[in-house]
């Protein structure tokens, strides 16, 4: 059969595209001899071919459906080097021409590689192009601050693109993108995500400095006031719960939404609220906004520095009072990785919250908390209520705890990093100690 031009036939098998070997090289052309290399990434720039191939001349690895790629270019091209772009000869990259034929594939688009920055208030999207057409653009569908849904249209094949969404502190946004061509026929890449607005670790370190300075700033003297326990205070229907339905086995909850909206445990760990807060006799409080039964646990039980990490969490207000949280996790457990990776954490023996001073028998420590502002801690772990003793206060205000949580002052200048202009509802004097 007489070949009027050069073939350089790619077929897909089952692993990516292969140029065919079976080429015959008997045309006037200097890179004949090297057409088994010519790739399509290479070729897929000519658009006409001529050449008329014989299904005897044809042999290849059988796909799911048998059906090859065609790429050919005319001998005028090549010998009169009239062709648009060099041609590249090098060897197939089977990794490379699997993507290239999924990115024209409507079925099969690409997955893109965004990289989020989150932020309390804001979210920064940033991507590369992950094609190299030109006639394309990208969608972006994102939630907004007061709950609506949006589209964003933007044009042009930029190397990186980079897109904020504000946000509001706490809230989850679901963000997609996707790449098409600009007549919308191809779906070339997406990409889709839920994100909460949060703390950023800059952010993060910012509020631990702004409690510090608040402790400095409303010292008060003593400065650190001795316990001997933790305790916890319930409505009595609680521990009836516990003892009649739970074995006895206080079990740990998933921290709801006080404090800081936007801070890095809430709905992210499980822990049980205790306080360490005495009067300044050193008795426990006679009374409790959260219920009208105490369990008291001795405070080396959950404060043991062999065996617990101790880490800052939160600072925020209801605007009367100021309230910092300390995660207490035993270590090396899942949650200990956690928030060794997430929060700040604390030298038993040196932190400004609850210090411990070792005495002169091993295991044994005094415990010290600060009076500046009220320490709640959450404990990871499920407890048992064999390790307490229970007693009976006196329950004010309604008694019990608010689902989900209490929202913060929102327009305190010494624990918010982005005040509030305008007062909210928070500024409600709300009694939210949790014990």
């Amino acid at each position: 059969m007489y070949i009027e031009s050069i073939r350089t036939t790619t077929f897909q098998n089952g692993y990516g595209l292969i140029p065919n070997p079976y080429v015959p090289s008997t045309f006037n052309s200097p890179v004949a001899s090297l057409s088994p290399m010519l790739t399509y990434s290479s070729m897929s720039n000519y658009s006409q071919t001529t050449a008329e191939i014989s299904p005897n001349q044809i042999r290849y690895r059988p796909s799911i459906d048998n059906r090859f790629h065609r790429s050919q270019t005319t001998q005028q091209q090549f010998n009169n080097g009239g062709s648009r772009e060099p041609i590249t000869v090098r060897t197939v990259d089977l990794s490379t021409t699997t993507q290239r034929s999924n990115e024209i594939s409507r079925h099969n688009p690409l997955e893109m590689d965004v990289i989020t920055t989150v932020y309390s208030e804001k979210i920064v999207l940033k991507w590369q192009t992950p094609t190299t057409r030109r006639d394309i653009k990208y969608v972006i569908d994102s939630d907004t601050c007061d709950g609506r849904r949006v589209s964003t249209v933007i044009q042009g094949p930029l190397a990186f693109t980079t897109f904020f969404i504000n946000t509001t502190p706490g809230k989850i946004y679901n963000v997609a993108i996707k790449c098409k061509s600009l007549d919308n026929r191809l779906l070339i890449a997406k990409w889709s995500s839920k994100i909460r607005a949060e703390l950023s670790s800059a952010e993060f370190n910012d509020l631990y400095a702004k409690c510090l300075i608040f402790i400095r700033a409303n010292r008060k003297n003593p400065y650190m006031q001795e316990f001997s326990f933790v305790y916890r205070c319930k409505p009595k229907a609680y521990w009836d719960q516990i003892f009649n339905y739970c074995n006895d086995i206080m079990y740990k909850y998933r921290k709801d939404q006080n404090g800081q909206p936007g801070n890095l445990i809430n709905g992210k760990i499980q822990g049980l609220f205790f306080s360490a807060r005495v009067l300044p006799d050193g008795s426990m409080p006679k009374w409790s906004y959260f219920g009208d039964v105490r369990m008291s646990i001795e405070a080396s039980s959950l404060l043991d520095p062999r065996l617990h990490n101790f880490y800052f969490a939160d600072f925020y207000c209801n605007k009367e009072v100021h309230y910092a949280t300390i995660v207490i996790c035993v270590k090396d457990s899942e949650t200990d990785e956690y928030c060794r990776d997430k929060l700040i954490r604390l030298d038993p023996f040196t932190n400004t919250f609850i210090k411990l001073e070792p005495l002169k028998h091993y295991g044994k420590w005094k415990y010290y908390i600060n009076r500046s502002l009220i320490v709640e801690l959450f404990y990871t772990e499920n407890l048992s209520l064999s390790m307490g003793y229970f007693s009976t206060v006196f329950p004010a205000g309604a008694g019990r705890s608010r689902v989900n949580g209490l929202p913060n002052n929102k327009v305190c200048r010494a624990c918010n990093l982005y005040p509030s202009s305008v007062p909210s509802n928070s500024s409600i004097v709300y009694h939210s100690s949790r014990t």
